[in-house]
């Protein structure tokens, strides 16, 4: 019997058993980091079948953070997105931000896509909106910074809605820094303000 024939099995179980490990570790501190984030703030955590999940009020805005279950963008199987929603205090337009390469989903009729005129952003996502003028406030510097991500694509944003029922940004579930403290506040702070009263920027 050849030596590899005996190392290369036990070398795989390593493999395979280091990447668990991992894997349960990385889940486990995002958790974690979510279950002090509802704590600091005053919110409710809980484990769902679908993931963890935090809901509560946050600057007179209500908020969830929580998981859902997306088409790949490679079109073949699903991924797991982390979406922070909040509900409008106020009249908002309708915004549709959608990743470039996400498959094609159900387009409300009325919207037209829209070239904001920021390099990242327009090679990242399409927009589309009946509101020009509005969509172009909404979407100011600071907005654009958080979805696009610093240039990471792993902290970019997959998608963001805003209409009069809601507001939503979406992001990978299982990479990127927006399960660390500062940037949770951050995405945080992004959808409270959309959905606040007054415009707070």
């Amino acid at each position: 019997m050849r030596v590899i024939d005996v190392l290369l099995p036990g070398t795989v179980i390593v493999f395979l058993a280091t990447v668990i490990v991992s894997n349960v570790r990385r889940a486990n501190a995002r958790r974690k980091a979510l279950v002090d984030f509802a704590a600091r703030l005053g919110m409710t955590y809980r484990d769902s079948p679908q993931g963890p999940e935090v809901e509560g009020t946050v600057r007179g805005v209500p908020l969830r953070i929580g998981r859902v279950t997306k088409p790949a963008l490679s079109r073949r199987g699903q991924r797991s997105s982390i979406r922070f929603t909040g509900r409008p205090q106020r009249p908002l337009p309708t915004i549709i931000v959608r990743d470039r390469n996400a498959p094609n989903g159900e387009m409300l009729p009325g919207l037209a896509e829209l070239r904001l005129g920021d390099a990242a952003f327009d090679d990242a996502f399409s927009l589309y909106t009946a509101d020009e003028a509005a969509a172009r406030a909404l979407l100011d510097p600071a907005l654009v910074a958080q979805l696009v991500g610093g240039g990471q694509q792993s902290d970019r944003a997959e998608a963001m809605k805003i209409d009069a029922r809601e507001v939503f940004i979406d992001y990978d579930g299982l990479s990127g820094t927006h399960h660390e403290p500062e940037r949770l506040e951050r995405i945080v702070d992004v959808v409270t303000t959309l959905c606040a009263p007054v415009t707070l920027r």
